[in-house]
């Protein structure tokens, strides 16, 4: 999404930016770490994130080579890559059998919750609050404007008349977010477009019937970050509803995400190397509001179902990072499921049983390729994989 690129550094020069959009540009645009270091709103579990992540600065977020993931603070996994074994005496495009390795990228941790201008004057405790109270007191008094009660509010404008003019900016926007929404209501990718447990959060904050000035405005800022944020995300997808490759590849994707998943033939310079004798990375998918979805070209693959088999496994990463995105601990049905000793307890085991059971395959053998962790899952397994696709409107033949 090249288009976005200035607009976001537009953002990032903003003092005005809330925390929350500083970690959402900064998970997808590693070269404006340095700026976002500098912002006057970072917060210190971004900064150290950051500094975890950002080997280079690079415009495109690069998911960590196998066998190199950072410690990072964040719990839920955006990134996975798919690898594949290769003989020393075969080229890669003649492989001979496969495996999968995981990959956690990790996201930014979140900012924390915004505290009210009340507690900030008061410290958050006895000890602050009289010097904080003779400091303002001072610095009014030498004002003269100990007595106006338009203090903070533009000219001829009361406190009141601002908040009420801000909440009302506040429903428009998201009257506009409901909008644009409906473009991808049922969309089983929504959770990664929109970040609704944040949508919950500033509602609540516009709820408060003791908003003052200052929290008002805070209210327009952060629901404007949403909308604007999510306007060329949608505008994006409808353009490449259209399958403009023409390829098999590509209409599954498109078939998964109507358009709000996107798919890129360059694995090789995308995902990584594998790190180990005799391995290549094959596939791998970049998580956030706007994913893609990297393969090797599909002649790079011994069969239509070898890719297919690879991109499902791929997507299934993906549906997995919007079922945890639904709940504000990030776990999510599968990691239900994975719980009570499903699938191996493995999420990589469950990827490769989306796979065959979307396939209706009882094997991960693909020619002279074997592919995934050699866990063929159950009839039961299936059957519960089933339930979880249908409730999330996940794609699953017959």
């Amino acid at each position: 999404m090249g288009d976005l690129e200035d607009w976001e550094a537009g953002v990032v020069r903003d003092p005005h930016t809330p925390p929350q959009a500083l970690a959402d540009i900064a998970e997808r645009r590693y070269d404006l770490h340095p700026a976002i270091a500098a912002h006057p709103r970072v917060y210190p579990g971004l900064l150290q994130w950051m500094a975890a992540v950002t080997p280079a600065p690079t415009a495109t977020p690069q998911p960590t080579p196998y066998g190199s993931a950072p410690d990072q603070p964040a719990q839920n996994p955006i990134t996975q890559d798919l690898a594949r074994s290769v003989s020393p005496q075969s080229q890669p495009s003649q492989p001979s059998s496969a495996q999968y390795y995981p990959i956690s990228a990790g996201r930014p941790a979140p900012p924390p919750r915004r505290r009210g201008v009340g507690c900030w004057l008061a410290g958050c405790g006895c000890l602050t609050l009289a010097g904080i109270f003779l400091v303002v007191l001072f610095i009014l008094g030498g004002l003269g404007s100990l007595t106006s009660p338009d203090e903070g509010t533009p000219s001829g404008q009361s406190g009141s008349d601002e908040i009420a003019e801000n909440i009302a900016t506040y429903q428009a926007e998201l009257e506009t977010i409901r909008t644009l929404s409906a473009d991808f209501e049922g969309n089983p990718v929504a959770p990664l477009i929109l970040d609704q447990p944040r949508l919950d959060e500033i509602a609540a904050e516009a709820a408060d019937p003791d908003m003052n000035v200052f929290e008002s405005r805070a209210l327009v800022q952060d629901i404007g970050w949403v909308r604007a944020n999510l306007e060329p995300i949608v505008a994006a997808a409808q353009q490449r509803r259209a399958n403009a490759s023409g390829t098999a590849s590509e209409a599954l994707v498109d078939q998964a995400g109507n358009g709000y998943i996107d798919i890129a033939w360059d694995a090789a310079e995308h995902c990584g190397e594998v790190g180990e004798p005799n391995k290549v990375t094959v596939a791998c998918p970049t998580g956030g509001s706007s994913p893609v979805l990297h393969i090797m070209e599909e002649s790079y693959y011994p069969s239509q179902a070898a890719f297919e088999h690879v991109v499902l496994h791929e997507l299934a990463h993906l549906y997995q990072s919007a079922d945890q995105a639904r709940f504000a601990d990030s776990a999510g049905d599968v990691d239900r499921l994975l719980a009570q000793g499903l699938f191996n307890g493995s999420e990589e085991s469950f990827a490769d049983c989306y796979a065959l059971t979307y396939q209706n395959l009882w094997t991960l053998d693909f020619g002279n390729i074997t592919y995934g962790y050699g866990y063929i899952c159950n009839d039961s397994e299936r059957q519960a994989l089933r339930d979880w696709a249908a409730a999330l409107n996940v794609p699953m033949p017959g």
